[in-house]
């Protein structure tokens, strides 16, 4: 047996040097990597506002379409009561029959200066199929419960509806970098990234 013995040496472990270099190698690939990773975070959240955008404008210009075969023009002029049915959905539009509400207002809102973020709120909730969820509230705690946080942005002769997906729930609405805005005299829904991407 101690014949045997002799031939095993007693097993050791990493020297200080190979520690060394792993460490190395491990903190270079590291380096490589990391950035890497968060461009891929940066292009998914364009590609989730992207899709929810492109949703939203769909659904907006169906409603639009549906205000146009009720009877009515573009013309700044409205009949049928300034209401268009989407499958059950009851939408005010204003003048240029763009959505503006959902409430079951009797006068709706044919201005496009006067509106509120809770209109907004609810033409995003009404016009997704699936809408995530969001908030009219900038702080944090309602932001940390939101996918979304909803605004009017003044726009002088007609006000947007400002759609920003919440990133981090700290930041605040006038630092956001994912947003659409729609439009409301033009229905034009648009789309804003950061520059780097």
């Amino acid at each position: 047996m101690s014949a045997n013995s002799g031939r095993f040496k007693q097993q050791r472990g990493f020297t200080f040097i190979e520690l060394v270099a792993v460490i190395v190698l491990i903190s270079f690939l590291a380096a490589i990597a990391a950035p890497r990773f968060f461009d891929q975070i940066d292009n998914a959240q364009a590609a989730s506002l992207q899709g929810t955008a492109g949703g939203f404008s769909t659904g907006v210009a169906i409603a639009k379409a549906k205000w146009i075969t009720d009877g009515n023009s573009s013309s700044g002029v409205t009949t049928a009561d300034n209401r268009v049915d989407v499958d059950g959905i009851v939408f005010n539009v204003n003048t240029f029959g763009w959505v503006d509400s959902v409430t079951e207002s009797a006068n709706p809102n044919l201005n496009v200066t006067s509106q509120s973020a809770k209109d907004c709120q609810e033409i995003f909730e009404y016009i997704l199929q699936s809408p995530p969820r969001s908030t009219t509230k900038v702080d944090t705690v309602a932001r940390k419960k939101a996918q979304y946080a909803v605004s009017v942005i003044d726009g002088g002769n007609s006000d947007r509806c400002r759609y920003e997906l919440i990133v981090r729930s700290n930041e605040r609405p006038e630092d956001a970098e994912f947003y659409f805005d729609y439009e409301l005299r033009t229905g034009r829904v648009t789309i804003t990234l950061p520059d780097n991407l």
